[in-house]
């Protein structure tokens, strides 16, 4: 249900649980970004997971790192995993897109693994996308196109997982204000 005072995609449960979970607890972002890039995890970190992922937690992962379009999101904030495509393959020819759409697949696919790795669900190691796997240039004169494609959806998973860690850490850290705490803030802002 639409809340016409939301502002951003994420609703008031949404950052409440950001909050929760990740205000001053980079223990935790640190441990999903690691599952996210399949990092090894120590102890404590696996320990750290399995008490904060739940289905609750995992629904609200999977809108960060697997966003999907939503009807009653904030105007302009409509987003999915193929939005940012357009402008990567934006006026090229079929053949000079195909590399990034291929990418963006192996993008989609690694980031769904990771997610139910990170709900603590086992991957089969014959499908599991490995990220190390994608760093290795093993050209040759037929498969130029997979290893440019595979060096592409390696950027892109990079990026875009430090990019949600970071903003699941901005957004675990914003503070809650009163109107009349707004004003005086933008008093005092305005007076320096």
């Amino acid at each position: 249900m639409r809340d016409a005072n939301q502002k951003m995609r994420f609703n008031d449960a949404e950052l409440s649980l950001l909050k929760g979970l990740f205000a001053d607890n980079e223990e935790l972002l640190f441990s999903v970004r690691k599952v996210m890039l399949q990092f090894e995890l120590t102890k404590q970190e696996e320990i750290t997971l399995k008490k904060n992922i739940n289905e609750t937690t995992f629904a609200l992962l999977k809108k960060v790192f697997l966003p999907e379009l939503e009807g009653d999101a904030p105007i302009f904030q409509l987003t999915d995993m193929i939005l940012g495509l357009g402008s990567d393959i934006k006026d090229k020819p079929i053949e000079l897109a195909m590399p990034y759409i291929q990418a963006k697949d192996i993008e989609i696919k690694y980031l769904a693994q990771r997610l139910e790795a990170l709900r603590g669900n086992d991957i089969p190691e014959m499908a599991e996308i490995s990220l190390a796997d994608m760093a290795k240039i093993k050209l040759t004169k037929t498969n130029a196109e997979s290893v440019y494609a595979n060096i592409l959806a390696r950027n892109f998973i990079l990026s875009f997982v430090d990019t949600h860690i970071q903003q699941m850490k901005f957004l675990a850290g914003l503070k809650e204000e009163t109107v009349e705490q707004t004003k005086d803030r933008l008093q005092k802002d305005s007076n320096k």
